[in-house]
């Protein structure tokens, strides 16, 4: 059985990596570009509604789907456990613009679902590649992430929020989680390679209570090829 209806690779080199997303079709005018993304360390496998019609299917944790073309305007994306219509465990309501890019994120816990909507409004840049944060770790206090034993790249995360996407020399990182303002390391990020030209999303996720902390890093470059 497929797990999504569009296709989407996927490497594992010791996160879960997505590589090259691509658009399962030329999106139109009038057309948003819209995934969505399983944070949700406890949660079932889920199926995603937009009203009565299944866009994606049987998504784990961890797993983030392609972008899909999506009509503009007002939109109620709906999360359902896989192979159920109901009950609705989170509905998530966003206006979608023709043309912009969007991430849906079911984030928290089983028994407190939070869904998030981000805006990729990213520009890709062939000098160097695009970095994102995004804090999706509901027990974990705000973060830091920065350079190992350096610079820090990204300050203050709380959960749910997500950083500005930042260019950065290609190259391989080794990064690290920190609490914010402090030198202590809650999650270290090694060889972490980053390519001029391409945009990334890396997503903090897990619990600190459970020492499940983890990282799910996205390449989120499309094609329209």
């Amino acid at each position: 059985m497929k797990r999504w209806l569009f296709p989407l690779c996927l490497a594992l080199f010791g996160l879960a990596f997505a590589q090259d997303p691509t658009l399962p079709g030329k999106p139109g005018p009038n057309d948003a570009l819209v995934r969505v993304a399983h944070l949700v360390s406890d949660g079932p496998k889920v199926d995603i509604l937009n009203g009565d019609k299944k866009v994606f299917e049987e998504l784990a944790y961890k797993d983030v789907t392609p972008y899909a073309p999506v009509p503009a305007g007002e939109v109620t994306f709906a999360v359902v456990e896989t192979t159920k219509t109901t009950p609705r465990l989170l509905e998530v309501k966003v206006k979608l613009e023709a043309g912009k890019r969007y991430t849906i994120a079911a984030m928290g816990t089983a028994k407190q679902l939070q869904g998030q909507v981000l805006n990729d409004d990213f520009n890709i840049d062939p000098n160097q590649a695009t970095v994102r944060v995004v804090h999706a770790s509901a027990d974990t206090p705000a973060v830091d992430v920065a350079v190992k034993g350096g610079t820090v790249l990204f300050k203050g995360l709380s959960f749910g929020k997500a950083s500005a996407f930042t260019g950065v020399k290609e190259g391989t990182y080794d990064l690290e989680v920190r609490p914010a303002g402090k030198t202590e390391v809650a999650l270290p990020l090694s060889g972490l390679a980053f390519a001029s030209g391409k945009v990334y999303t890396v997503f903090a996720v897990g619990s600190s209570a459970d020492k499940t902390l983890d990282a799910v890093v996205v390449e989120d470059t499309y094609s329209l090829q």
